[in-house]
């Protein structure tokens, strides 16, 4: 269960979303931050309602898939041994 809780900084003018995740143990249970999700570290907010929604919307999308939202690409390289060499100098 999730649920974008609003904070306001009064000296600042400042509001942000953020999303915290229902933790349960045994009997006890609290909100957190921390969503336990992989390749995701600290809180994930916005600075409005609806980019905290559709982070929100991303993550619930992506729970049923192993649970990770982080998307890598592997970089193939062909049998040319200099591959590596042109690719490396292009970055």
């Amino acid at each position: 269960m999730y649920r974008i809780v609003k904070v306001s900084n009064k000296l600042t003018g400042k509001t942000l979303y953020f999303i915290e995740r229902k933790w349960r143990f045994l009997f006890w249970s609290s909100w957190t931050r921390d969503l336990d999700i992989l390749g995701v570290d600290g809180p994930v907010g916005a600075p409005t309602l609806s980019g905290a929604k559709e982070k929100l919307r991303i993550i619930k999308d992506h729970i049923g898939y192993g649970g990770s939202v982080v998307m890598t690409n592997a970089v193939t390289l062909q049998d040319d041994p200099d591959a590596y060499d042109n690719w490396y100098n292009e970055r």
